[in-house]
Order: C-alpha cells, then sequence, then structure tokens
C-alpha cells in the first residue's frame, strides 16, 4: 500500500482503524508516509509495537504519544533530524512502566546548538536504544555520531554558549533601555505635558487671537509667603518654565489693588488659590 497524504485517504484511514479496539501489533513500514491523521489512534488502547520505519517523517508523529501502552517504536530511516522534547519524556515514562525498544537508526540526525539536549538524551536515557552512535551531521556539513558529539560537546558546541549569552545580553540591553525610557518619561512627566500643553495654547490662542501675559496667576495669603518664595516659584519658574503672577512682586504702587489683582487674572491662563487660615480671611479673598 502506498499511503499519501490525501484527506480522502485518511479518512477511510481513520475509519478502518475505529475497528481495530484490540491492535497490538501494526506495522506501517516503507508507505512514503510523513504525518499521521489526527486520532488515529483514538479507539486502539493496547497497541504494544507500532513500525512507522522508511517512512518520511521529518517530526516524531504527535500521535504517537498518546499511547501508553507501546514496548517497541521503530522509527527507523525516516527523516528526523532530531527526536523532540515531549517524545523523550514519553519514552523515558514508557521505559519504567514496562521497557522501551526505541529504534531510530538510519535518521538526519542534526548535531547543532538547537539539538545538545538531544545529544546528552541519547547517551544518558534508560531507554533501549538501537545505537548510542547515530551518524549526525555538524552545522559546517562534517558526518560524526552522536557519541563523539556528546564526548566533544565542550569543543563542538562551545559558541553555543557564546550565542546564549548574547542572547541575554540583547534582551537585557533591550529591557535596561525600555526601563531607563521608563523612568525618563516618569521623571520628566510634567515637562513633557507642559511642551504639549504650549503648543496645544498657541494653536487655541492663534485661533481666538487671545494672547496672555501670564501663564498662572496665584492667589494667597501671607503665611504662606516663605513657602511660595522657596518652592512655589522655583518650581512653576525654573523647573515647569511658566510665566507666573503673584502680588508682592508683580503688583505696582500707584494703582488700586483689587483692579491690579482683577487684571492680572483678566491677563492669566490659569489661577491657582493656596487656601491657608489667612487666605480664609484675606480681602483678596473676594476678588
Amino acid at each position: 500500500m502506498d499511503a499519501r497524504s490525501d484527506n480522502m485517504f485518511f479518512k477511510r484511514f481513520i475509519a478502518l482503524f475505529r475497528k481495530f479496539e484490540y491492535l497490538n501489533h501494526l506495522d506501517m513500514s516503507d508507505n512514503s508516509l510523513n504525518i499521521l491523521p489526527e486520532n488515529l489512534f483514538i479507539n486502539i488502547d493496547h497497541l504494544s509495537e507500532l513500525s512507522l520505519s522508511t517512512n518520511l517523517f521529518q517530526s516524531t508523529p504527535s500521535e504517537i504519544i498518546s499511547q501508553n501502552d507501546i514496548k517497541v517504536l521503530d522509527l527507523r530511516s525516516n527523516l528526523l533530524p532530531t527526536v523532540d522534547y515531549k517524545t523523550r519524556v514519553w519514552a523515558d515514562l514508557m521505559n519504567q512502566k514496562h521497557g522501551l525498544y526505541f529504534l531510530l537508526d538510519g535518521n538526519a540526525f542534526e548535531c547543532n546548538c538547537d539539538n545538545l539536549d538531544f545529544i546528552k538524551w541519547i547517551q544518558e536515557t534508560k531507554v533501549n536504544l538501537d545505537s548510542r552512535s547515530y551518524k549526525c551531521t555538524l552545522v559546517n556539513g562534517t558526518v560524526i555520531t552522536v557519541l563523539d558529539a556528546y564526548e566533544n560537546m565542550h569543543d563542538l558546541f562551545s559558541h553555543c554558549r557564546n550565542s546564549i549569552w548574547l542572547m541575554v545580553s540583547s534582551i537585557l540591553l533591550g529591557t535596561s533601555c525600555i526601563l531607563t525610557m521608563i523612568v525618563l518619561l516618569y521623571n520628566r512627566r510634567w515637562n513633557i505635558a507642559i511642551f504639549f500643553y504650549r503648543i496645544f495654547r498657541k494653536i487655541v490662542e492663534k485661533k481666538y487671537g487671545k494672547k496672555y501675559t501670564y501663564d498662572v496667576f496665584v492667589s494667597y495669603g501671607g503665611d504662606c509667603i516663605p513657602w511660595i518664595k522657596k518652592y512655589f516659584i522655583p518650581k512653576l519658574e525654573n523647573e515647569w518654565k511658566l510665566k507666573i503672577c503673584v502680588k508682592d512682586r508683580d503688583f505696582y504702587g500707584g494703582e488700586s489693588f483689587y483692579d491690579a489683582e482683577a487684571e492680572s487674572i483678566e491677563n492669566s491662563r490659569h489661577v491657582i488659590f493656596l487656601l491657608t487660615p489667612i487666605f480664609k480671611v484675606s480681602p483678596g479673598l473676594s476678588v
């Protein structure tokens, strides 16, 4: 039977397999298979020997690990570059449960940085393999054995560590840059907000033809003058670059206090009231 990856064939294939509930031995070797249909073994619970040798599998069929009674698995002479982690874990569990013969000779194994865990597993697993010296191909095309790769791992794959460290360093550098940007933006959030505020303000003022002398007018009581001079004014004027109007500095003599205050408020974009005990009884509160 020359089985191909055809949908109609697989549908018939699955329908046929549903009748084999008590199947123990299954030989599907030499059929040019490259995949197994999903749920192929859904009704088969007693499969102990499975032969998939001399096919075209490039990865271990995931349907295999759904079986819990397999004692012999034959995947010789396929195109496997590795045996994936899930299949290795399943093989170790099957071996602990009832012993497992896992036949893998004649595949296209690769000995590279991505396959180091597989190379170690071949030599360290308790699963009964048909060899511990499968042929594998290095990145430069040289063919060696998996055993040679295991015994000379430090010399052959020392560059893998450099790649890992380069990746880790890149991730750390990228993370550091992002965190630095976040911290910078957070520390400068008011400056950024004011920058966009100024742009928006200019657009609005240009549209309505209104110009202001001050950004902020500050109304306050006499009990907070020291705080205003030491903290408030430097914050708004020096750091935020806002032009503010305070009565003790910007009001000139010879004009009515109320008139000066009303005019300053009129010529200010915003008004800030600093509510303190003295402010509550201040005559300027009525403005």
